[in-house]
C-alpha cells in the first residue's frame, strides 16, 4: 500500500533506518535478505539501514548496523546490502 500512496503524490518510497539486534549472524543475515528481497520486488525507492559504520566505529553496540571493514566482520553483510542497493530500481 505504501509504495501506491508514494508513487499517486510523486513521492518516492523509501525503507529507512531500520535495524535487526544481533551482530551479522546468519540469522539477522537471513532476515535482512528476505527484506531486502521483497522490498526489491515491491519497487522500493531507497534503502537506508540504521547504520553502516566503518572499521571498529560502534561494533560494539547491539546491532542495528553492518559493520565493515574490520570490527566484527560483516564483510558478507555488508556485500549482501551493497547487492540489494544496486537491484533497487532495476
Amino acid at each position: 500500500d505504501h509504495t501506491a500512496i508514494a508513487e499517486s503524490h510523486g513521492k518516492p518510497f523509501v525503507l529507512g533506518e531500520y535495524g535487526h539486534e544481533g551482530f551479522g549472524d546468519s540469522s539477522v543475515a537471513t532476515l535482512y535478505e528476505e527484506l531486502w528481497a521483497y522490498a526489491e520486488q515491491i519497487g522500493l525507492d531507497g534503502s537506508n539501514i540504521w547504520q553502516l559504520t566503518a572499521g571498529d566505529a560502534k561494533c560494539n553496540e547491539f546491532g542495528g548496523n553492518i559493520c565493515y571493514p574490520g570490527g566484527r566482520g560483516d564483510e558478507a553483510l555488508f556485500n549482501s546490502f551493497r547487492n540489494h542497493i544496486g537491484n533497487i530500481g532495476s
